[in-house]
């Protein structure tokens, strides 16, 4: 193994300092606002977007989460291994309010890179803050279900937590796994650990489930077994396999029980379960224009400022406005029934280059509150070889702070300019403005 492959900490990138801003008004929601932060992509600053790493391997920088207001970005990048090319896993490390890249982290696992086919396929954090990894299983008959705990997202440093097979007797449900989903604590140390994976090929929809219990070494099924199908529980119904690239997003508890989640497919729209294989909600009463296309994947939920959002991929690449996702309001009980759109987002989506398959948008809301008590959802979309947005959804009254790299305050006096480059002597709280101040130029959102 060629040692330069091996990286020593974050590893700096030079790029440009300041994202591209969405010239679009987003109307209020039920007095709610939708501000863009910014939008690195292919349909909106293109350019832009080829000069970050997220380009660079285009369909193995496929997944992301936010934690602690940094967007980490997992990526399987290839690089030379001897005389051989394999895929090693990184972390593209981003400033959420930004969308400056800060740097990439190469993965080690006790001191050598962590390495094979898109070995960083998914990543997540679960309900203790605990950044974790999976990479893509082609077949879970010969593969295990391996699951990292990266413990420095500095250094790097990252620890296997667990290597799993399924039982002999459930073999009829092994098959190419791409997409995973872990609530509770992944180290085990606080809480138990639950891991959730849809089946990719195969004769059947099934469903697969890990979980042990706090300080526990010893891994069971999550369900009555290692798995199950939903067979006929569907919508649309009665389908008889995943088809390609299915995601899972279990809902969070407060117990981590991993009791309901969410399956999308390329053949389904998201849809909710329960560990028992039933299906407990869907669009299937829902007015067919909220309905989203099938092929495209992703799905989440928050809740801020009262209310109960879902969040889900609207259309795919393959589509007039590319790679775009629709923010509802949910019904009452937080139903799929008498949901309300609240908005499209991009308007004019992040691309229509094809991802090569993935079909998965990386759907990240980080709920905030500030000091008066007003609350705000920062959410951040990741389409890869799509591109970044970020949108600040806010009530009235929440103060953001200033939401910007730090400027040097010994320069003189702080000048703001609009998004149209002109001057603004009091701008209003909660705007995007250009601060100027001497040398320095800073975007920011005004408190």
């Amino acid at each position: 193994m060629k040692k330069q492959i091996i990286m020593t900490g974050m590893a700096l990138l030079t790029l440009p300092m300041f994202a591209a801003v969405e010239n679009v008004s987003y109307g209020s929601y039920d007095g709610l606002t939708c501000t863009n932060l910014y939008n690195i992509s292919r349909a909106y600053s293109q350019d832009e977007f080829l000069a970050t790493p997220m380009a660079e391997f285009n369909n193995k920088t496929r997944s992301m989460v936010v934690r602690d207001g940094k967007l980490y970005i997992a990526e399987s990048r290839t690089m030379s291994d001897g005389d051989e090319n394999n895929d090693f896993g990184h972390l593209i490390v981003v400033d959420r309010n930004t969308g400056v890249v800060e740097g990439r982290v190469q993965l080690t696992v006790n001191g050598e890179p962590l390495k094979g086919l898109l070995c960083a396929n998914q990543i997540g954090v679960d309900d203790y803050g605990n950044i974790w990894i999976m990479g893509l299983i082609g077949n879970s008959e010969t593969t295990p279900f391996r699951l990292y705990h990266v413990k420095d997202v500095v250094s790097g440093d990252t620890e296997l937590v667990a290597e799993l097979y399924l039982p002999e007797d459930e073999m009829d449900a092994v098959g190419r796994h791409d997409y995973f989903d872990v609530v509770g604590d992944v180290t085990g140390a606080q809480a138990g650990t639950v891991i959730m994976s849809p089946v990719a090929s195969g004769d059947n929809t099934y469903v697969v489930g890990f979980e042990r219990d706090q300080n526990s070494e010893d891994w069971s099924g999550h369900m009555e077994g290692y798995c199950w199908s939903t067979m006929g529980e569907t919508y649309p119904a009665d389908l008889i396999s995943w088809d390609g690239a299915p995601m899972v997003r279990i809902v969070r508890d407060e117990d981590s029980s991993g009791e309901l989640y969410y399956i999308d497919a390329f053949v389904s729209y998201p849809t909710l379960y329960n560990i028992e294989g039933g299906m407990l909600d869907s669009f299937v009463n829902v007015p067919s224009e909220l309905r989203p296309q099938t092929n495209s994947n992703g799905v989440n939920e928050f809740s801020f400022a009262g209310k109960n959002f879902m969040v889900y991929t609207n259309t795919d690449y393959d589509k007039g406005v590319g790679t775009q996702v629709r923010v509802v309001e949910l019904g009452p009980d937080m139903a799929f029934e008498g949901m309300q759109l609240a908005w499209d987002l991009p308007k004019g989506g992040l691309g229509t280059l094809t991802d090569t398959g993935s079909r998965m948008m990386g759907i990240c809301p980080d709920v905030v509150t500030d000091a008066n008590g007003k609350q705000a959802c920062y959410l951040s979309l990741y389409k890869c070889n799509g591109g970044l947005a970020t949108y600040l959804l806010a009530e009235p009254g929440f103060e953001s702070g200033v939401e910007s790299i730090e400027a040097d305050t010994t320069t003189g006096a702080t000048e703001y300019f609009n998004l149209q480059g002109v001057r603004v002597d009091s701008p209003a709280a909660g705007s995007v403005v250009i601060a100027r101040q001497g040398s320095t130029v800073t975007k920011m959102v005004v408190k």
